[in-house]
């Protein structure tokens, strides 16, 4: 057999194999203030191949928290302590790569909005599943676009908070689908049906147990679904203050409730009454009503739990605990990763078409102000001033865009480094990459028109292409700049204070507004990571070398007291930049690292 017709045949083979997801005696608590809070509290279940398995229970019942132990998402933590064991057939999930095998479906929707349905799965398929090329990776789409039932959508774009796209049902099954689509047996989904109306519940479901009938395990948690819904799970948890209080098949779960006092009405949703009896205002001051249901239940429940503990254990597929987990290349990230953003570009013309209209603006205005410059001294003021306007349009602008942009894409960034798509280093270079072509657009529209409006120093054709050549390293470094304060938060409204506030601080060590030997011992130092201060120096020095002053006392190099040579200080500024990037690509790792461990 080929490896192209081993991997379409995946899904088939599903149904011939049995995975049995079982954990015993969990226990998981939190320290907080030096107060011990136990969220689970001892319990045992398991999940059979084939079945939907829908767990129930009230807000702060430790549902969310089971499904990261059970997905194996749940690190060690100094606060935290957890016990107890989960195994896939018999294998303790700690023990080999369970990634290949259980796949974790996130209640929120963290898809890239300029996408299409088929182009989403298509990048995941691409970083997902290996050996694959271009024929086999439509083929595995088209697979998962008629699983889900996506076939009427499959090249609407996601769309996202700007642009209109896919309804909230849509969105969840493309996000189900990216998993789906590296072959998983086990699949585990945080509220899927979360924002969505009784209809779209519905069918979301009627694909889940579709899923379920090709041999797939199905663990879900729900909140409160309607009757319709609640007769097609298989099986059915109910959860109460981190203790289960049933378990066992959903058609029983009403009588089972009947014979210990708790009688469900016919005209009643069973749902619906569940929550009711178990909901508890205050957790920390429950009233004797509430503590007396939850006992009775739960010493009823451990009292019968051996009735209901029956896991399906004939048969059980082996599990290879030696294989190793893949991952794509770092060329193929990085391939995949600008062929996504270039596509992102392409589908948000207007961004595009305000940089350009941005540099004829900026330029236009700057060689208005201050064009027809000469050689006396007030004409060489005002050539210095402009060469520091530029110096701020080069940096400024690109860096608080790209400072606004990083919040925006970071919780699809953090969502797919948690499943390990790509890492940092990829993601930081298809930013720097993709900006390049307009960095070139806006520096050459920019330059062109101010440099022979104003004049500059037209004496040496060198002269120009070194102007350009530090325009174009100052937008690199703006970037780096913006890519730095982006970094530092994931709220908008924070880096747009965050931005500005930086950028005045670097902008007074700029050297215009201050002589270099003028600056306090106290805060000189700042002057060296100042992108401002080394992009300044190398326009005034290449500017002013060798110019015909009327009066040589008028020179900015010396009366700015500027040291060094072009080179040096063009040096300086691409340390700089690349010290800003490798701080944010350390922030971006760290905030990476800790959102895998929540």
């Amino acid at each position: 057999m080929s490896i192209h017709d081993y991997k379409c045949s995946q899904d088939q083979l599903l149904v011939h194999n049995s995975y049995l997801l079982e954990w015993k005696d969990l226990r998981y608590s939190v320290i907080n203030k030096g107060k011990e809070i136990n969220i689970l509290k001892g319990v045992s279940g398991y999940a059979n191949s084939g079945e939907l398995l829908a767990i129930m229970g009230t807000s702060g019942s430790g549902k969310t928290s089971l499904l990261s132990i059970l997905s194996n998402r749940l690190f060690s933590q100094p606060n935290v302590k957890v016990s107890g064991t989960v195994t896939l057939n018999q294998n303790e999930i700690h023990t080999f790569h369970s990634n290949h095998y259980i796949k974790y479906v996130l209640q929120e929707n963290f898809l890239f909005g300029t996408q299409t349905v088929r182009e989403s799965l298509t990048f995941a398929c691409r970083l997902k599943v290996p050996y694959l090329i271009k024929p086999q990776v439509i083929e595995r789409v088209n697979e998962i676009i008629e699983h889900l039932r996506l076939t009427k959508v499959a090249d609407n774009m996601i769309g996202n908070s700007m642009r209109k796209g896919l309804s909230g049902g849509e969105q969840k099954r493309v996000s189900i689908g990216n998993e789906l689509i590296s072959y998983p047996n086990v699949l585990i989904l945080d509220e899927p049906t979360s924002g969505l109306d009784s209809f779209t519940s519905q069918h979301l479901m009627e694909v889940l147990q579709a899923q379920a009938h090709l041999g797939r395990t199905i663990v879900f948690t729900i909140h409160q679904p309607n009757s319709k819904m609640f007769s097609m799970f298989d099986r059915f948890i109910l959860m109460s203050e981190g203790n289960f209080v049933y378990q066992g098949q959903t058609s029983g779960a009403v009588k089972y409730f009947s014979d210990i006092g708790y009688q469900c009405s016919y005209e009643i949703n069973p749902p619906e009454y569940f929550m009711r009896i178990f909901h508890i205002v205050d957790r920390y001051h429950m009233s004797s009503t509430e503590k007396e249901i939850l006992d009775i239940c739960t010493n009823h429940y451990r009292e019968t739990l051996k009735e209901y503990m029956i896991p399906q254990i004939d048969s059980l597929t082996e599990i290879d605990i030696n294989k190793k987990l893949y991952s794509a290349s770092i060329i193929t990230e990085i391939k995949v990763l600008v062929q996504r953003s270039m596509l992102n570009v392409r589908r948000q013309p207007m961004l595009s078409a305000i940089k350009i209209v941005q540099a004829l603006f900026m330029s236009t205005l700057i060689a208005l102000l201050f064009n027809n410059s000469g050689h006396d001294k007030k004409s060489i003021q005002s050539i210095a001033g402009a060469l520091y306007f530029n110096s701020i349009n080069y940096i400024a602008l690109p860096s608080q865009a790209e400072s606004i942009t990083f919040p925006l894409e970071r919780p699809v960034f953090l969502t797919e480094y948690k499943e390990e798509l790509y890492g940092v280093i990829p993601y930081f270079l298809t930013k720097v990459i993709c900006e390049i072509p307009f960095q070139i657009i806006f520096t050459t529209i920019y330059s062109l028109i101010i440099y022979f409006s104003i004049p500059y120093n037209t004496y040496d054709a060198s002269k120009f292409f070194i102007f350009y050549g530090i325009s174009l390293l100052a937008q690199i470094s703006g970037n780096a700049l913006g890519y730095l304060v982006g970094s530092l938060t994931s709220s908008i409204q924070l880096a747009v204070v965050m931005g500005p506030a930086v950028m005045v601080s670097f902008l007074a060590f700029g050297g215009f507004f201050s002589n270099t030997n003028s600056f306090s011992s106290a805060f000189y130092w700042v002057r060296y990571i100042s992108n401002y201060n080394f992009t300044y120096r190398a326009l005034i020095i290449n500017q002013f070398t060798d110019f015909d002053f009327n009066n040589e006392n008028d020179n900015p190099i010396e009366l700015l007291n500027f040291q060094g040579e072009v080179w040096e200080n063009a040096g300086s500024l691409l340390l700089v930049t690349f010290g800003m990037m490798l701080i944010a690509m350390i922030n971006l790792k760290i905030s990476g690292e800790y959102h895998k461990r929540r």
